[in-house]
C-alpha cells in the first residue's frame, strides 16, 4: 500500500514531508499524528486524493482533515496542508490515501467514497459536496490541479435572488420514508432552471417548519425565465452525505405561484419505488465512465442505451444554464460514445445534462481545470 504518501507533480512524497512541524490535534483516527488514517492497514486496495475545498482556502494547516468515508465508515484522511506552489500557492490542500475492502477499476469502480470537513480545533465536521467512485492505485488531483470539494450551497441548488418570490412551506420532507438531515437541501425548478432552494435545517426556521423562496421575473438580470403567475414549480432533494439529487413529489397539489404569497403543503418526499431518482443512477442508461475529471479540455462520455429512446445531451453551468449541445436525437439500444472539446470555457464545475423520453432526467458533474 502507499500509506502515508501522496502524489504532487506525478511524484511521491511523506507525508511527514509536506506537513512538518506540530499537528496542534490528534483526533481518535490519527493517534500517531502523521496525519493519515491510523486503520489504513485493514483495507486491501488504496488510492491517492489531492484535494483543496472551496478556493483553497478553507483550513488550518496540521489541524484540520479531510475525512474519506462511507456510510459514516471512516476509509481514510488528510490533515491539511500548505500549498507550496502554482495556481493554489499560499492555500491548503488535503493530501488522502484511502482505502477499500473490495477494490474497483475504471470500467467497474467499487463503492462509492464520500466526504467531510474535520475542524481540529472544535471536533466539528461538515459535509461536503463531492463523492469519487473507488478506482484502485488512481490518483486524483495534484498540487497544481486538485480535486475541488464545495462547500456551501449544491451546484444544482445555484440561482438569482428575486424581488419577486413566493414561498412554499413543508411539514415534512422524506428520502424513502426517512426525514432527511439538517445537511440536506431542497430546490425549486421551472424546467431544468433552479428557481430558489434551502438548506433544511429545521432548527433554523420558525416552529420547525422551513420554506422554500421561489424566485419569480423581477427584470433583472438572470431572472428571465424565472417564475411568473401561474406557474407551478417543481422540486428536487438534495442528500448532502450521498451527493445525489432527488426528483420530489409533494402529497398535495401544489399552489400556482403568486408573487408575495405563501403555500402551505404538507409533505415533500422521493421514494425509490417512484423510479424517479435524478443522479448519477438511472433506469433506461447507464453513464458507463466519464473520464478523465477533472478534465482539460477534452471529456469522454460512455453511455449504455437499455432500449431505444430519443437523448438529449447538454451541458450546464454551475447555475444550471445550458452552454453548450452536444447530442439530440433518437438512438437505438446499445453502447456509445461522446466526447466534449471545452477549449473554449473556463475553469470550473459543469453538468452533463442527459434528458430522454421515456426515464427521468439525469445529471452527472465534471470539473474543468485548465
Amino acid at each position: 500500500m502507499k500509506k502515508y504518501f501522496s502524489k504532487i507533480n506525478s511524484y511521491y512524497f511523506p507525508i511527514s514531508i509536506i506537513t512538518s512541524g506540530f499537528i496542534l490535534a490528534n483526533p481518535e483516527f490519527d493517534i500517531d499524528g502523521n496525519g493519515q488514517y491510523d486503520d489504513l492497514d485493514q483495507f486491501n486496495f488504496d488510492s491517492n486524493l489531492t484535494a483543496i475545498i472551496g478556493d483553497g482556502s478553507v483550513g488550518v494547516v496540521n489541524q484540520d482533515y479531510l475525512v474519506a468515508h462511507v456510510d459514516g465508515e471512516i476509509r481514510g484522511v488528510g490533515i491539511a496542508s500548505l500549498i507550496p506552489f502554482g495556481p493554489y500557492e499560499g492555500g491548503t490542500a488535503y493530501l488522502t490515501t484511502y482505502g477499500s475492502y473490495a477494490g474497483g477499476n475504471a470500467e467497474n469502480p467499487g463503492e462509492t467514497i464520500s466526504f467531510y470537513f474535520y475542524d481540529g480545533a472544535t471536533s466539528e465536521t461538515s459535509s461536503l459536496s463531492g463523492i469519487i467512485d473507488f478506482v484502485t492505485n488512481a490518483s486524483d488531483g495534484s498540487i497544481t490541479s486538485p480535486f475541488q470539494f464545495i462547500q456551501g450551497t449544491p451546484e444544482l441548488f445555484k440561482y438569482v435572488q428575486s424581488t419577486a418570490q413566493s414561498f412554499y412551506l413543508f411539514n415534512s420532507i422524506t428520502i424513502n420514508g426517512n426525514i432527511i438531515e439538517p445537511d440536506d437541501w431542497v430546490g425549486a425548478f421551472k424546467d431544468n432552471l433552479c428557481v430558489g432552494a434551502r438548506k433544511w435545517d429545521t432548527s433554523e426556521c420558525g416552529n420547525g417548519i422551513c420554506d422554500v423562496p421561489v424566485m419569480g421575473i423581477d427584470g433583472t438580470d438572470g431572472t428571465e425565465l424565472y417564475m411568473q403567475a401561474g406557474d407551478k414549480p417543481t422540486f428536487k432533494i438534495y442528500d448532502w452525505s450521498e451527493g445525489v439529487y432527488y426528483d420530489a413529489v409533494s402529497n398535495s397539489e401544489i399552489c400556482d405561484w403568486v408573487n408575495l404569497e405563501f403555500c402551505n403543503l404538507d409533505k415533500l418526499s422521493y421514494s425509490s419505488s417512484d423510479l424517479s431518482i435524478s443522479s448519477n443512477v438511472v433506469v433506461n442508461y447507464d453513464i458507463v465512465d466519464v473520464y478523465p475529471n477533472p478534465f482539460n479540455p477534452v471529456i469522454n462520455i460512455d453511455l449504455n442505451l437499455k432500449e431505444n429512446d430519443y437523448l438529449d445531451i447538454n451541458i450546464l453551468n454551475i447555475n444550471g444554464k445550458k452552454v453548450d449541445k452536444i447530442f439530440k436525437g433518437y438512438k437505438i439500444k446499445g453502447k456509445y460514445s461522446y466526447r466534449w472539446d471545452a477549449s473554449n470555457f473556463s475553469s470550473g464545475v459543469y453538468l452533463i445534462f442527459i434528458d430522454q423520453l421515456i426515464n427521468k432526467d439525469v445529471f452527472k458533474k465534471i470539473y474543468l481545470i485548465k
